[in-house]
């Protein structure tokens, strides 16, 4: 996986330029961080819709020099939904964080949590975690294109 990284847009840009233009013998995927200065603001609210913009814009090039795309660290449902609409893949750690504050996957996440993932998951903790992540993969598999 090669993964797209600058502090720019114009370095984003050249980033993808380069992996375009050229052969990178075993690369098969073109991977986008969850939070980069590129994107623009980094609110969680307009993170989503600009991470979105950005592959957009960028999808069919990456797709005709045959490269997979993965979106490293889903930041939202709607991101997901995007993702399984245009057949690119995802993680996260969207399901043990929402677990873990007893919240839904499906539910807005909440600024500034402060989350210990490394820890002992409870007995409890884990059932919600493989709950959640049944019903994002239920999420991702409905939204198949």
């Amino acid at each position: 996986m090669y993964v797209i990284q600058g502090k720019t847009r114009q370095e984003a840009n050249e980033q993808i330029n380069l992996v375009c233009g050229s052969t990178f013998v075993g690369v098969k995927w073109i991977g986008f961080p969850r939070i980069v200065d590129y994107y623009g603001d980094l609110k969680s609210d307009i993170l989503t819709g600009q991470r979105i913009n950005f592959v957009t814009k960028h999808l069919a090039r990456l797709r005709k020099s045959s490269f997979n795309v993965h979106l490293l660290g889903m930041n939202s449902v709607d991101e997901l939904k995007f993702a399984a609409h245009n057949n690119i893949s995802v993680d996260t750690r969207l399901a043990s964080m929402a677990a873990i504050v007893g919240m839904s996957v499906t539910t807005k996440r909440r600024d500034k949590l402060n989350i210990d993932l490394v820890r002992s998951f409870t007995a409890m903790e884990y059932t919600d975690t493989l709950n959640n992540i049944e019903i994002l993969n239920r999420i991702y598999y409905d939204h198949r294109s």
